[in-house]
């Protein structure tokens, strides 16, 4: 009997509180639009000797907020520092609450299906928002960067974190939590709730609840900026946990960043020819370190997905080898060259190594290596390990043009006639 599911679903929703100036110092909090770094000041880029005050305004906002949701306020809250090292946070720690957070408990209704439910509220606390990175090359474009800005004028805008119960059964149930959400911080006043400008962010938790008893780890999706995509992001992720358990594996505990660059750059490969296993598994491994190397966007990689979505098609129909279509890739991000130009410059024969070509590649080995050929051609290889050891070869000299039974098959035959030569 196949066992049933309950998907467990939490929100960590983060809003941009509307004052006119920072968490802990006198800057302005209207940075959109703003020359970078601007809006700063001794207390926001951490330098020392500075020493916080609190904006009251902001505290006012958040139990505005906490009120509305029902929440209990605590009569004793408190600040903490949370230490971690990244360029978009000048002090290399944020100022955020931890056991003494504003409010506690509380809950907010939601109608999905024209039901009501009630989604439980776990705390609201008060924190910095971070700078933000602005990826550029030495000419200023953004197009091919290849280091980073670091702008500061968002860092210190005061944030409430509100933080939900694991109270949701489903994507649509999460939705409709966050457009609530929105509509009460907007009716309130508190915040414009605006996603696109990123002033109403939400980290999702899910995870799933087997009938048989187990649980899968709790994964974490990070900074999802729209409704549609945390949505879309829940149902993947509902899909893959439940396929592994299925399966007899383990859902791990981890943490996921949105990354539209990739799916976009995913669709666009497959949508030009590529499987989506394959597009996937290039996208995972070769793209990835591509970017990792670089600091790129997907977008601004030197070769467009409809191109890397026609090499990989011919990967797909067997043309070109993995090993000959990771050769191309590397030429083509290397030099920026289409794939015809990258064969050619790898050294890639299009639709493979055969015939006459494989027959050579083979003869040459084998040349170079008598002592080898000669135990194999005498009988003196029981075991064929040099008949192995020449077949490797081969297939390096080709750069895995070829299949192995075909690179085989040509081994024997050259062989055969080096034997009939000899008698």
């Amino acid at each position: 009997m196949t066992p049933s599911f309950e998907t467990v679903i939490g929100l960590e929703v983060h809003v941009q509180l509307a004052t006119v100036t920072k968490l802990f110092c006198s800057c302005p909090t209207d940075y959109i639009g703003s020359e970078p770094n601007t809006h700063v000041c001794p207390v926001c880029l951490g330098l020392p000797g500075t020493l916080p005050s609190l904006n009251g305004r902001s505290v006012e906002l958040g139990v505005k907020t906490a009120l509305a949701l029902g929440c209990s306020i605590s009569r004793l809250s408190r600040f903490h520092r949370k230490n971690y090292f990244y360029p978009d946070l000048p002090k290399a720690f944020q100022i955020s609450q931890y056991d003494l957070p504003l409010a506690v408990g509380g809950s907010m209704p939601v109608f999905v299906g024209g039901e009501k439910k009630f989604i439980g509220i776990t705390r609201l606390h008060l924190e910095e928002d971070a700078g933000k990175l602005v990826h550029v090359t030495a000419d200023g474009r953004l197009s091919g960067r290849s280091f980073s800005n670091v702008d500061y004028n968002r860092a210190g805008v005061p944030l409430a974190e509100i933080v939900s119960e694991p109270d949701m059964r489903s994507p649509e149930e999460a939705r409709e939590y966050v457009l609530t959400l929105r509509r009460l911080v907007r009716y309130l006043g508190v915040s414009d709730g605006d996603m696109e400008s990123g002033s109403l962010r939400v980290d999702a938790n899910i995870s799933q609840k087997c009938s048989d008893g187990r649980w899968g780890g709790r994964v974490e999706i990070k900074n999802v900026n729209s409704v549609r995509a945390m949505e879309r992001a829940l149902e993947f992720e509902i899909t893959r946990q439940r396929g592994i358990m299925l399966s007899g594996g383990t859902v791990v505990q981890e943490v996921l960043s949105e990354r539209l660059d990739l799916a976009e750059f995913l669709e666009n490969t497959v949508a030009s020819g590529a499987g989506r296993d394959t597009a996937a598994n290039w996208i995972k491994t070769d793209i990835l370190r591509i970017i990792n190397e670089t600091g790129m966007d997907a977008r601004d990689l030197p070769f467009t997905p409809q191109v890397l979505g026609e090499l990989l098609g011919e990967v797909d129909r067997s043309s070109l080898s993995n090993t000959a279509a990771r050769d191309v890739l590397e030429v083509m991000y290397r030099k920026g060259l289409g794939i015809q130009q990258a064969m050619k410059e790898a050294g890639v024969v299009p639709g493979g190594v055969t015939g006459d070509l494989l027959a050579e590649a083979v003869r040459k080995v084998l040349d170079a290596n008598r002592e080898e050929t000669a135990l194999v051609l005498s009988g003196a290889d029981p075991s064929g390990k040099k008949r192995k050891f020449i077949q490797g070869l081969v297939m390096r000299e080709i750069r895995g043009q070829a299949s192995v039974g075909e690179v085989s098959a040509v081994i024997d035959e050259v062989l055969r006639q080096m034997r009939d030569i000899d008698e």
